[in-house]
């Protein structure tokens, strides 16, 4: 047994990072390193890099990811938007009821940060690494330009309502990826109004599925 090599990666994403209000010290310390912010909440992860005989275990924090071609379920903000503005595109007529929309992330396109975590797994030292794609919108900005898709207003069509306000939701997260891109080679690729096309896409066929 001593003679396999063996890795750990622990991806972890920004949604475990508004769910608590501390950090232990190796994490808060990677995180200041690696320019994370969170203005509001901040959460509790139990682990760091570490390298044991030969077995390395590495904390991997990845920034909000969107699948794009690939549809999750509709409890996901982003999912809720973007199949709720198809609908209204194919004429449903209905209103979409989101809460705060003044907040801001940084998201990114999953299979970016799927390379990102292999090519972390194929370093000689274990190492904590950050991935994000470094720019920071609105869920406005990802509101009106999921409509402006389909040639629409969202403010016709989008109610802000109070009561779906999250207490727990942190006004604003963002992070540094220079490590990542320095050590890894790798920067996120793909733009955020990429993603949203690509997911409106996949939305509205899955609607017109739907209603035929």
């Amino acid at each position: 047994i001593s003679d396999i090599k063996s890795s750990l990666l622990q991806p972890a994403t920004t949604s475990h990072y508004e769910l608590f209000l501390s950090i232990p010290d190796p994490v808060s310390s990677m995180m200041r390193q690696n320019g994370i912010i969170f203005s509001g909440i901040q959460n509790d992860l139990q682990t760091t890099s570490m390298a044991i005989n030969d077995f390395r275990s590495v904390l991997n924090v990845v920034w909000r990811h969107q699948p794009g071609e690939i549809s999750k379920p509709e409890r996901f903000v982003t999912q809720k938007i973007v199949r709720a503005d198809a609908r209204i595109s194919l004429g449903s007529g209905e209103t979409l009821q989101l809460g705060n929309i003044d907040i801001w992330r940084d998201w990114g396109r999953a299979p970016d940060y799927v390379d990102a975590l292999w090519r972390i797994l194929q370093q000689s030292m274990a190492e904590d690494f950050v991935y994000a794609t470094g720019k920071t919108n609105s869920s406005e900005y990802l509101v009106s330009t999921a409509f402006a898709f389909f040639n629409l207003s969202w403010k016709n069509h989008v109610k802000v309502n109070a009561s779906l306000f999250r207490p727990s939701d942190i006004n604003q997260s963002s992070a540094n990826p220079s490590k990542a891109k320095r050590i890894l080679d790798r920067e996120a690729k793909v733009d955020l109004e990429s993603v949203i096309e690509r997911m409106c896409e996949t939305a509205v066929a899955i609607e017109m599925k739907y209603k035929n």
